[in-house]
């Protein structure tokens, strides 16, 4: 059974990378600053399989940058990552019957990383530009129409997700808000 996800991920890998050549550098955002309140979310379909990329600034997701400071910081963390690794928390779909494959939640602070005994100062530099990487592949039976986000829900200061798609129905761009939450292909 594992080989057979082993086949749509190398799929989806090449969907992934032929999406991010095909929209413009300038549409991804290559060169901009890290932005708190605004992240972006990319979604590419292979057939029944669906890969949601998030990227959203630690900031507006966990609260703070740093690593995980004290115990208190720690179980913040360990909750935020148990809130984002149900997806429906994040997110509900409309159309296909769709069951999740695979997730990966990435905290920034939440534990080990290369370079982490580097120079403080150079360490507090690197985390003060932090994002909250979220991974979630589905599995689709059907038609899936459309996404709504729930993420505004769990950080207020969340303004605005740049959503870019490849799908079966076609591909394009919008930004997405606390007002307008539903993304439709």
């Amino acid at each position: 059974m594992r080989a057979s996800n082993t086949q749509p991920r190398s799929l989806t890998v090449c969907v992934l990378t032929a999406f991010y050549l095909t929209f413009s550098q300038s549409a991804l955002g290559a060169g901009q600053a890290h932005v708190h309140g605004h992240g972006k979310l990319l979604i590419a379909q292979e057939g029944t399989h669906w890969q949601l990329e998030f990227t959203l600034p630690a900031a507006d997701m966990v609260g703070f940058e740093h690593a995980a400071h004290n115990e208190r910081d720690k179980e913040h963390l360990r909750h935020i990552a148990e809130r984002l690794a149900s997806p429906a928390n994040v997110f509900t779909t409309r159309g296909g019957d769709c069951q999740i494959a695979e997730k990966e939640v990435n905290l920034p602070g939440a534990g080990h990383h290369e370079g982490e005994h580097e120079h403080e100062a150079h360490t507090e530099h690197k985390a003060s530009h932090a994002d909250v990487r979220l991974h979630y592949q589905l599995q689709c039976i059907g038609d899936l129409q459309s996404l709504t986000l729930r993420l505004f829900d769990m950080a207020p200061s969340l303004g605005e997700i740049e959503a870019q798609w490849i799908v079966n129905a076609g591909q394009g761009q919008t930004e997405l808000s606390p007002s307008k939450r539903e993304l439709v292909w």
